[in-house]
């Protein structure tokens, strides 16, 4: 330090997150800036970067449960892995990312039909826990937690 030699070390590290911020709010700011595939990519690279960074510390606490079997481990990294949600607020939809599925369709929209406002509507269900046999999720506007059920479908929000 006393060179003057690391006074732009800082500014250096964090120029890949803002270039790729950057990146990001182009394309959230015009969709195709960067070709048909912008959003594709962005969301793709966003992926990405959720299992690289964020994910590390579920990746981690669920390969070394000691009281999970070696099926439950694998099931949790795997049901982790496999599944994606991306909330655009301003979106009518959701995009999700579902490896179960072809190639082709693994990128998809879904969304729920609002018949109050005659609209299709992103899901409100944005978390989701498996705890107590049951499948909990957290609604992204109101905090309230439902129980998922394939048996049972009732959008409360939307009626």
């Amino acid at each position: 330090m006393k060179d003057g030699g690391d006074r732009y070390g800082g500014f250096y590290a964090a120029l890949p997150d803002a270039v790729t911020a950057g990146g990001f709010a182009l394309v959230w700011m015009s969709p195709f800036v960067f070709g048909p595939l912008s959003v594709k990519t962005a969301m793709l690279t966003m992926l990405v970067e959720f299992f690289l960074v964020h994910a590390t510390g579920f990746f981690t606490a669920f390969g070394n449960d000691q009281y999970a079997s070696r099926r439950q481990r694998v099931a949790m990294l795997l049901g982790l892995s496999l599944f994606y949600v991306l909330m655009i607020p301003s979106a009518d939809t959701s995009w999700v990312y579902d490896a179960s599925l072809p190639p082709e369709l693994a990128w998809h929209e879904r969304a729920v039909w609002n018949p109050r406002f005659m609209r299709w509507q992103p899901y409100r269900a944005h978390t989701h826990v498996f705890a107590f046999d049951k499948h909990i999720v957290g609604d992204r506007l109101s905090g309230a937690q439902y129980e998922l059920r394939t048996d049972l479908y009732d959008e409360e929000w939307a009626t």
